[in-house]
């Protein structure tokens, strides 16, 4: 059943990407994630459902990041490959997996336990799946080998600063995949006032 669950799923981008969704836990323990209200962006808690003002609480993370001494670490080359090293291995996890479900429902129609029409389902739905995890792949290993010809030391937490004092709605979905490499989590303190630490990776 789990498994079916999760075959179900469809990956898609959000229409407004929240810049620390998924990351920030909740005071209860759980995660929060985008909720949209009379038109307005928020942070809300799975579990209790407590809500925070999205403003408020991207603004306060942004300050205390760029003061954060481990950001300093942005201008590693070295270690910012490592990340990205990381993440492939996650992707290829994730392939590995699906792959394995694949291999599953096929056996399984070879034990006629379900049908042709199940079957091609099933498998309509893990592809694409497949098909998005081996682009970003792709993606994270064209920057790595850029990395590693070009050699340039460039200011990276100065280049994030930039972004976002001049970030766009476009830049959201970009932004929120380079904190998801930094960032393990940021656990909610006190909402009033504003509590909360960083946990990077």
């Amino acid at each position: 059943v789990q498994a079916l669950i999760v075959s179900n799923k469809k990956i898609k981008k959000p229409a407004y990407r929240l810049l620390f969704t998924g990351i920030v836990e909740c005071k209860c323990g759980s995660k929060m994630h985008s909720h949209k209200i009379n038109g307005w962006y928020n942070y809300e808690c799975n579990k209790c459902k407590k809500i925070i003002s999205k403003n408020k609480l991207e603004k306060e993370i942004i300050n205390k990041l760029m003061n954060l001494k481990e950001l300093e670490d942005l201008n590693n080359d070295n270690i910012e490959i490592e990340k990205y090293k990381s993440e492939l291995e996650n992707l290829n996890k994730q392939i590995n997996k699906l792959n394995l479900e694949r291999k599953k429902y096929i056996i399984l129609f070879g034990k006629n336990m379900i049908s042709e029409e199940e079957l091609e389902k099933l498998i309509n739905d893990i592809d694409p799946k497949v098909t998005y995890f081996k682009n970003e792949i792709k993606n994270i290993k064209s920057i790595i080998e850029t990395k590693k010809i070009t050699g340039k030391k460039e200011n990276n937490l100065k280049i994030l600063q930039d972004i976002l004092a001049n970030m766009e709605d476009t830049d959201r979905e970009d932004l929120y995949k380079l904190f998801k490499l930094l960032i393990e989590k940021i656990t909610l303190i006190s909402r009033n006032p504003l509590k909360f630490k960083i946990y990077i990776k």
